[in-house]
């Protein structure tokens, strides 16, 4: 049951903090467009979320968790708060000294990962004034980051999944305030490091009320045996996370050369790939890390075996509709978000070939974001090293192969693949299993998923004349009734369960 509620939880937060976050790039958009100033402010605000991943979701919280829950499993407060107190304090010296370097060498960073913008002097401006004013950020998001793994150690999901919520509100105010004072980009930009400072005395405060652990600066860099552990683990852990990250960066640094526009497609595309990636793929992997964890410590092997038997058929029961409706409304959604103001109706088709393309890497995405967080419980770090390395490898060969072809769809195409390739590495070590009875339960989603693409068309033209927001409700209604149905005619046991969980999650809520 704690897992259920854990899940509902982050997952329930998590859509609203997308709902949120639509509304802010949907004021981007309205304000900006598909410009340079909007290409340069991307660009500047991947460095703050790449940083944002690898502490957070798949870097050091990863590490750090499993660690610690050994402590407060003892009982062992005091060194909880020890121990967690030299991680502060170790990433507060770290992301200072490493701010301080990308100050001074700024020009150089930009063009480290978006050489393209070295033709054209209106984007490198931008670029620069942006990533000046964003990248202190990280000082403050390391911080953070030690919080939210203690929050998370101690189950206090709600605390953990409610603070996009509050950095986008924070982010909504900074785009519609101040109007007259600077442009939209400048003012996002200060938005980002504003937000970033009311994250971390957000959750510190929870730390502080939520929880036994008290943290305290330590003026001695003082190391103990147990956190040299620690950092002998972190260091290619958080060199996995960064590979799996770095993806990101090759699509901006081959998009930088294409005409404007073309990383502005790729972020609002992957925008709405994020909200099934962040409900089932980060949603699960907070709740899993923590629970496998402990598993681990109480050496409760009967929970660990049904959790490799059922996951991989239960996370795609959810996910493979979930790719199904993303990529047939595509172009709806997209001119329904984004579709007005600055951003023209040839810019919604490119965003939502693009959407289309990078909705096919979902499963992988989601099943990747999994795998890491079981063998991180399970403090296997060099398969997560291996597998960013090679996905990395593949993304950027491939992404100079069908570049010159197909632009920016040749860029979403690469990350896709790469996407299926760093997860069928993470899969052969993670220990869960596909075995008769769940290759009978993958085949019927997939006859269910067909049964939901005919529907879908027929929907389409039944409702033709209706409003794009009532077409869209409709379809997805009535699409999972039926794909929902299939599964039952087909006597797919997993429905049931599925459909009893989200009667549970409304008993929950």
């Amino acid at each position: 049951m704690s897992f259920i509620k854990g899940v509902f939880t982050v997952s329930s937060l998590t859509i609203v903090s997308r709902v949120v976050g639509v509304f802010r790039e949907s004021l981007l958009s309205y304000f900006l467009g598909a410009c340079a100033e909007m290409d340069a402010f991307l660009v500047a605000f991947k460095f703050p979320r790449f940083f944002r991943v690898c502490f957070e979701e798949s870097g050091f919280q990863s590490v750090f968790v499993p660690y610690f829950v050994e402590y407060t499993e003892k009982g062992k407060i005091k060194a909880a708060s020890i121990f967690a107190s030299r991680a502060i304090n170790l990433m507060f010296w770290c992301t200072l000294l490493l701010v301080i370097i990308v100050l001074l060498f700024t020009d150089k960073f930009i063009l480290a990962f978006a050489p393209g913008f070295a033709s054209d002097a209106e984007k490198f401006k931008f670029a620069l004034d942006f990533t000046r004013i964003t990248f202190p950020s990280v000082i403050m998001l390391a911080l953070s980051s030690v919080c939210i793994a203690v929050l998370v150690s101690y189950k206090k999901f709600f605390q953990y999944a409610i603070i996009p919520i509050l950095i986008n509100i924070v982010l909504i105010c900074s785009i519609v305030t101040f109007r007259d004072v600077c442009s939209t980009g400048y003012r996002i930009a200060y938005g980002v490091l504003v937000a970033s400072t009311v994250q971390f005395a957000v959750v510190f405060y929870f730390v502080v009320t939520k929880t036994k652990i008290r943290l305290f600066p330590i003026l001695r860099m003082r190391i103990g045996s147990r956190f040299k552990k620690v950092l002998k683990k972190m260091m290619p852990i958080v060199l996995s996370a960064s590979l799996a990250q770095l993806n990101v960066f090759i699509d901006t640094c081959f998009g930088s050369y294409l005409p404007s526009g073309a990383i502005t497609f790729i972020y609002f595309a992957d925008r709405f790939n994020q909200l099934p990636l962040a409900i089932f793929g980060a949603s699960m992997a907070a709740v899993l890390l923590p629970e496998i964890s402990i598993a681990i410590v109480r050496k409760d092997n009967k929970y660990i075996a049904e959790m490799n038997k059922t996951l991989i058929v239960n996370v795609m029961r959810l996910v493979l509709p979930v790719v199904v409706l993303l990529s047939m409304h595509a172009y709806l959604l997209v001119g329904m978000l984004y579709g007005h103001g600055k951003f023209s109706s040839n810019c919604i088709e490119k965003t939502a070939l693009v959407l289309q393309l990078f909705a096919t890497g979902l499963p992988a995405y989601i099943m990747g974001k999994i795998f890491f967080a079981i063998l991180f419980a399970r403090k296997d770090v060099k398969t997560p090293v291996i597998a960013g390395i090679v996905s990395v490898t593949c993304n950027a060969i491939l992404n100079f192969l069908l570049i010159r072809k197909y632009g920016v769809n040749g860029i979403a195409l690469s990350t896709s693949i790469a996407g299926f390739v760093s997860a069928c590495i993470l899969y052969r070590k993670s220990g869960l299993c596909i075995n008769k009875t769940s290759m009978f339960g993958l085949v019927k989603i997939i006859i269910a998923c067909v049964g939901l693409y005919f529907t879908i068309k027929m929907c389409n033209i039944y409702f033709c004349n209706w409003s794009d927001f009532v077409r869209l409700c409709c379809n997805c209604i009535i699409g999972c009734i039926v794909y929902f149905c299939i599964l039952l005619a087909l006597f797919e046991k997993g429905a049931i369960n599925t459909i009893k969980l989200i009667g549970k999650h409304i008993k929950l809520a």
